[in-house]
């Protein structure tokens, strides 16, 4: 499977947001114990929600 073209760059303008969603997914990647410990799941994936471009 090929990788998307499209990158973080390409959304101008949300570096606080993008920032938020990579602590998320680095956190538990390198700590899951934290997620272990309260009976929770990592996180697997996230859904963006709204219109392309905005």
């Amino acid at each position: 499977k090929k990788a998307p073209l499209e990158s973080y760059a390409d959304s101008g303008g949300l570096d606080a947001q993008i920032q938020e969603i990579q602590g998320f997914f680095e956190l538990s990647l390198t700590h899951p114990e934290l997620y272990e410990d309260i009976d929770i799941k990592p996180l697997k994936g996230v859904i963006l929600y709204g219109d392309p471009g905005t």
